[in-house]
């Protein structure tokens, strides 16, 4: 018996992905690593601040990869940006030459991640544990939203009845 349209699984959407770096080779390795662990990625490479700023207030994206050093651009900066959006965006460095310090004080700055270019293997499960992580971390800012609205109507007829 064929099943109906509307029971078939929705296709998963593709990840929508800005990747920080101004090699076009190490860009486009990045996104072969990510096919050949079957995600599907809609990207854009960015080399700039200003890029960067213009992306991220033109498009909804899922997360943020850069590299750590770029000719007028850091990694450092990039996830500034970021977080200065107020966007909740996994961000992962991906770099061939950074100190294990750097990688820490990025860490500790808000960088769900750092991978070293040479060995990607952990790429998908360390993008998909990111954006999870994310999704957790709106999931929590919505409950606590909805949670303060609740109190303030609560207050608010407590204070009609007295």
């Amino acid at each position: 018996m064929p099943v109906s349209a509307a029971a078939q699984p929705e296709a998963p959407k593709p990840i929508r992905l800005l990747v920080v770096e101004d090699s076009h080779l190490d860009y486009e390795l990045l996104l072969a690593t990510l096919a050949h662990d079957w995600l599907e990625v809609v990207a854009r490479r960015i080399e700039e601040r200003e890029e960067l700023v213009r992306a991220l207030g033109e498009a909804r994206w899922d997360a943020v990869i850069s590299d750590h050093h770029l000719p007028r651009f850091s990694s450092t900066e990039a996830l500034q940006v970021v977080r200065a959006s107020g966007a909740i965006l996994p961000f992962i460095i991906v770099s061939g030459r950074i100190g294990e310090e750097a990688a820490v004080a990025a860490m500790r700055n808000g960088a769900d991640d750092f991978l070293v270019k040479g060995r990607l293997a952990r790429l998908a499960p360390a993008l998909l544990n990111a954006i999870a992580a994310a999704e957790a971390r709106r999931e929590r800012l919505r409950t606590a939203r909805e949670l303060e609205q609740s109190q303030q109507q609560l207050r608010e007829l407590l204070a009609h009845l007295d």
